[in-house]
């Protein structure tokens, strides 16, 4: 196999790594919506109880779980560098 063929499989395989590495990611970042989807309703259940008196640690607990859960676990870094490791493997496949 000749250097360019050996080049063109690597890109072909971390392209093709990538992709499915930023299909785990954005299923795994679905579920993490879902569940916080889930999770604002719940608050907003709670908050909507006429027996609630004091709604604004709920608001806080809705701001604090948005702000410092959903986006880490979502994982957008991953997704990031799926995305960067799928270009820079298709400039090596169109080049080679």
């Amino acid at each position: 196999m000749t250097d360019k063929h050996s080049k063109l499989a690597y890109a072909t395989m971390r392209r093709t790594a990538a992709i499915e590495g930023g299909c785990r990611t954005l299923k795994h970042a679905a579920t993490m919506l879902r569940k916080a989807a889930e999770r604002m309703d719940s608050y907003a259940d709670r908050l909507g109880e006429p027996a609630e008196t004091n709604p604004s640690p709920i608001l806080n607990w809705a701001i604090n779980h948005l702000a410092c859960n959903v986006l880490n676990n979502c994982r957008l870094d991953l997704m990031a560098s799926d995305a960067a490791d799928i270009v820079a493997a298709e400039a090596v496949i169109l080049t080679a």
